[in-house]
């Protein structure tokens, strides 16, 4: 099976959400600069729950499969 998402590595985007985050708290920032910072929070914020959807599918897929393949009594090894 294809990987969940290509060319997303869901630590890095959680690393630089947390570091927005930070960035948004400083009160020494300008609000043009703050709009972009928002702006590229949201948009990482929307990937990251894509990414943990289509995870979350995944186990449930295999997951099934496994429920199925005991039911049948095959084991694949």
């Amino acid at each position: 099976m294809v990987s969940v998402m290509e060319d997303f590595n869901f630590e890095d985007a959680m690393a630089r959400l947390k570091e927005i985050v930070g960035l948004l708290e400083k009160e020494d920032i300008s609000l043009d600069k703050a709009m972009d910072l928002y702006k590229e929070g949201c948009e990482l914020a929307k990937k990251l729950r894509e990414y943990i959807y289509k995870a979350k599918q995944q186990v449930e897929v295999y997951s099934k499969e496994l429920l199925e393949d005991n039911m049948d009594g095959s084991v694949d090894e």
